[in-house]
Order: C-alpha cells, then sequence, then structure tokens
C-alpha cells in the first residue's frame, strides 16, 4: 500500500512554485525508491478570508486545468478530503514545501487540520519538508495576485502558465467592479 501524503494550502491561485513543491516531492520519493500517494488539498485560510480571489473549488480546477500532475496526484477540497472513507483510518504524511530563506518551520499552522482530526478520522504523522529549487523562491501568490493589479502580465507568466493569466485579469476586473459597486 502507498503512503498517503497531504499538501494543503489556499492555492489562491496555484503557482509554478506550487508545482514546484509537488515534482521535488515525487523526485525526493523516487530517490528513496518510495511509492507515494500525494492529495493537494485546497483549503480555506480563515487569516487570508479578505484577500481571497479564488475559493476551494475554484482552486482545485486551477489545479486540475493548467498542471499536469501524476496519476498518483489527487485534487480535493477539505468536504471531499473529510468525505472520503478510503482514507479512513489511513496514516497521512503532511508535506510543507520551503523557499529558501523564507519560510520558517513555525510559519506552518496545521490549524486547519488540527481542529478537525477527529472528524477526518485521520492519523496524522509527522510532517515532511520539501526544500524547492531557489530559482522559485521570489514565487508566491500573494505575489503574483499583486503584480495583476497593477497589471504588469509580463512578470506574472513567470509565476503560473500563460494560459492562466487571463483568468486572473478577469478575476481582478471583477474584484474591482464589486470594490467598486460597494463605494
Amino acid at each position: 500500500m502507498k503512503d498517503v501524503y497531504l499538501f494543503a494550502g489556499s492555492f489562491d491561485p496555484p503557482t509554478l512554485g506550487h508545482l514546484e513543491v509537488v515534482n521535488e516531492f515525487f523526485r525526493q520519493r523516487k530517490k528513496e525508491n518510495v511509492k507515494a500517494r500525494l492529495i493537494i488539498l485546497c483549503s480555506l485560510n480563515p487569516e487570508k478570508k479578505l484577500s481571497r480571489w479564488f475559493n476551494e473549488i475554484e482552486s482545485k480546477r486551477l489545479w486540475k486545468k493548467y498542471y499536469k500532475l501524476s496519476s498518483s496526484t489527487r485534487v480535493l477540497t477539505n468536504d471531499e478530503l473529510a468525505n472520503n472513507r478510503h482514507l479512513r483510518n489511513r496514516i497521512i504524511h503532511l508535506i510543507r514545501g520551503l523557499r529558501e530563506g523564507q519560510d520558517q518551520l513555525e510559519e506552518f499552522k496545521l490549524s486547519l487540520l488540527e481542529n478537525d482530526r477527529e472528524r477526518r478520522a485521520l492519523i496524522i504523522k509527522e510532517a515532511t519538508h520539501v526544500f524547492t529549487n531557489p530559482e522559485f523562491s521570489h514565487i508566491s501568490s500573494s505575489r503574483l495576485r499583486a503584480l495583476i493589479c497593477q497589471g504588469n502580465m509580463k512578470e506574472a507568466k513567470e509565476f503560473v502558465p500563460s494560459a492562466m493569466i487571463p483568468v486572473l485579469g478577469r478575476r481582478f476586473n471583477q474584484i474591482s467592479t464589486q470594490l467598486e459597486m460597494k463605494f
């Protein structure tokens, strides 16, 4: 039976940096000769609620549409994970991508999973840290959203597949229109 690993985040939106974490994770497992299943969990971070562009279902759709993932990878939302009876009572290893010089271990907050562990009936094991290539260290979803807001589509193309840029531009326009209507 394959070990199950969980890569959780808001992925708002999923970036090439997130994809690098997934790819590096599988490269490490291959070196260790370990067969693994990866679940990318698209979840809400309550601390980012006001700045959120995409909900969990939309983030899941972006992962599936714009990124080629291995057959050993599934993308789920919180509700889908909670209702997945095949994962109940399985040992789940958490993975966390770390960018050189930027991420600290205490940044990794498990409150999302910890508060709901009994309901999910998941057995959470220690976190596995995946250090990504330094060339991806400048990539973050929040920086990407800032670039889109500034109209800097050229630099934004370094963060996501080019085909995703129009989707992000439309979302920015929707959010801008909603804000204008409020004021």
